[in-house]
C-alpha cells in the first residue's frame, strides 16, 4: 500500500503529457516513457491492470471531491490510457473511466468537455448490459446535469425520465435512487416552466420520501420547500405558506431553532 501511495503521489507532482522532441510521438509512446520514469510500469505489472485502473480512478475522486481538478485530470488521463490500452477500448474498465473523466469535469463546471466523456460512457454500457441498467440510469441522471447547464433542455428532460423509469423498474418507486433522480425531474420540471406537469408530480414526490425516509427528515424537508415555490409560482400563496410553515416546524423538529 505503501508503495501505491509514494507512486500515484510522484504521479500528481510530476505527471503531465508532453511530446519531448518530436511532436508527433504519439500518445503510447508518451505513455511508455512515463512509466519507466516514474516506476508505474513496474507497479501496474505487480498490481495487475485492473486494480491499476481502480487506484487512479479512486484518486481521481478524491482529488475532484477535494476540488484538485488538476491534480484528478492526470490521474484520470493514465487510468484512461491503460483502460482503453491493456483492458479494452469499450470495455467496462474504460466506461468507469470515463465517466468519472465526465463527472469530474461537471463538478469543475467544464460541461461541454464532461459531456462527451458522460455520452461515451453510457454508449458502452448500453452496450454491455442493455439501456435499462443501473449504470446507465446513473450516467443519464449526470448527463441530465450537464446538459442543464449548457441550455439543453429536452435533453435534460428525455435523461432524467428515462432514469427515473430505469430505476423504478430495477427497484421499484420507494429506493434512494429512484427518488433522487424523481426530485431532479420535478426541480427541471419547475425551473422549465413546465408547472403542470410538476405540479401533478410533487405529491407523490413527497409521498415517496416520507414512506422512505419518514416526515422528519430533510430530503422531504427539501421537497416541501421545493413544491412551495413551485406553488408561488402558480400564485397559490395560501398552499404555498402552508407548505413552508410545515417545513419550519419539521426543520426545528430535527434541527432545533435557529
Amino acid at each position: 500500500m505503501r508503495f501505491l501511495i509514494f507512486y500515484l503521489a510522484s504521479i500528481g507532482v510530476c505527471f503531465h503529457i508532453q511530446a519531448q522532441g518530436d511532436p508527433t510521438v504519439s500518445l503510447h509512446s508518451k505513455m511508455d516513457s512515463m512509466q519507466v520514469v516514474y516506476g508505474i510500469k513496474q507497479m501496474k505489472d505487480s498490481m495487475g491492470y485492473q486494480v491499476f485502473v481502480d487506484s487512479l480512478m479512486t484518486s481521481g475522486n478524491r482529488s475532484t471531491n477535494q476540488r484538485a481538478f488538476d491534480q484528478a485530470i492526470k490521474y484520470l488521463e493514465i487510468g484512461e490510457y491503460a483502460a482503453k490500452y491493456y483492458i479494452g477500448e469499450n470495455s467496462i474498465a474504460h466506461a468507469r473511466i470515463l465517466y468519472t473523466f465526465g463527472f469530474s469535469y461537471g463538478r469543475n463546471n467544464t460541461f461541454a468537455k464532461a459531456e462527451p466523456y458522460l455520452e461515451r460512457a453510457l454508449k458502452i454500457y448500453e452496450n454491455h448490459y442493455g439501456a435499462a441498467c443501473e449504470k446507465c440510469a446513473k450516467t443519464l441522471n449526470t448527463l441530465g446535469f450537464v446538459y442543464h447547464f449548457q441550455g439543453k433542455y429536452d435533453k435534460v428532460q428525455a435523461c432524467l425520465e428515462k432514469s427515473v423509469s430505469i430505476y423504478e423498474k430495477l427497484y421499484g418507486k420507494y429506493q434512494a435512487d429512484h427518488i433522487n433522480s424523481f426530485n431532479s425531474l420535478c426541480i427541471f420540471l419547475r425551473e422549465n416552466g413546465q408547472y403542470e406537469k410538476a405540479l401533478q408530480k410533487f405529491p407523490e414526490l413527497l409521498e415517496l420520501n416520507e414512506k422512505l425516509f419518514s416526515k422528519r427528515n430533510n430530503n422531504y424537508i427539501a421537497a416541501l420547500i421545493n413544491f412551495s415555490n413551485l406553488l408561488v409560482d402558480l400564485d397559490q400563496y395560501d398552499k404555498a405558506e402552508a407548505l413552508r410553515i410545515e417545513a419550519v416546524q419539521l426543520s426545528e423538529s430535527i434541527n432545533g431553532k435557529l
